[in-house]
């Protein structure tokens, strides 16, 4: 939890030999990286120094304020867009702090940007199915990602970041989705309300997807491009299923009323065939 975290002795240790330190900033890391700075006796990594690397300081005109985060979505690492602005960022520091290096820097700036590029393509590629689709968020932490895919998040189950979700607020946004449906409803497995987001899910009849917000995780991923394609892949899966479940529903009910068109049409034939038999003149008995 970046919001709150333990300081333990091997962490003050490292940070103490650390020659750069890089945070989120938005006001993520408020309650505790400030003091743990001040407690460090390593001006490396001071503020004004280029090993104090804050990023929401750099890409302010990206990040967008909600009313979950008055200092701006801190959940920028799940749009492509800022990655690639944090890449030159950190290459631009590094390149400070070890002038001897910065042609090796670029190098690998470069090989980043193009590899990243690439890597975006075939993810938003594999995405397609989702684009102009509608979906509830527990809490706005992928509002970024899905507008990189050409989602929309039409609300959220908190109704802001002071209060829980209650009946009467989760009844508000279910009268909002008769007007804007929602395709899932999309959450963090560490949440603490998942009872909460399983029962709206049923309340409304859209599935819920747990997505990944971080590597720590799922540790068998390997980078962020990894995250991009598992919570891809997840809500992808997800449609289909759901897709596959509708043409089903729909083929069960063409051959229902198939079975009734058939039935209607054999009564009517037995009705006729009586019919002609009762207009039959009977036959006069000598």
């Amino acid at each position: 939890n970046q919001h709150q975290i333990n300081i333990f002795p091997e962490m003050l240790k490292q940070l103490r030999g650390a020659r750069v330190i890089i945070c989120t900033g938005a006001g993520i890391e408020q309650r505790w990286f400030p003091v743990i700075t001040k407690k460090l006796d390593n001006p490396l990594i001071v503020k004004g120094q280029p090993g104090h690397i804050i990023i929401s300081d750099f890409v302010g005109k990206t990040i967008k304020q909600d009313k979950f985060h008055p200092k701006g979505n801190p959940h920028f690492h799940l749009d492509p867009a800022v990655v690639l602005q944090v890449a030159g960022v950190i290459a631009q520091r590094f390149s400070k702090i070890n002038p001897s290096n910065r042609r090796f820097y670029r190098k690998k700036l470069t090989k980043f940007k193009r590899e990243w590029g690439a890597l975006m393509t075939e993810v938003k590629s594999a995405g397609a199915l989702l684009s102009g689709m509608n979906v509830i968020q527990y809490h706005p932490s992928w509002t970024y990602f899905l507008n990189w895919l050409g989602m929309k998040s039409v609300g959220t189950i908190l109704p802001d970041k002071n209060h829980h979700a209650t009946t009467r607020s989760l009844g508000k946004l279910a009268a909002k989705l008769k007007k804007q449906p929602a395709t899932m409803v999309i959450y963090a497995k560490d949440y603490k309300e998942n009872r909460v987001i399983k029962w709206f899910s049923k309340k409304i009849k859209q599935p819920d997807c747990e997505l990944l917000l971080s590597l720590n995780e799922e540790k068998k991923l390997l980078g962020l491009g990894d995250l991009y394609r598992h919570n891809v892949k997840l809500m992808v899966d997800i449609v289909r299923i759901e897709q596959a479940k509708e043409l089903k529903k729909k083929a069960l009910e063409k051959k229902r009323l198939e079975k009734e068109r058939a039935e209607k049409e054999l009564l009517g034939l037995k009705k006729l065939e009586e019919l002609k038999k009762s207009k039959k003149p009977k036959k006069n008995k000598k």
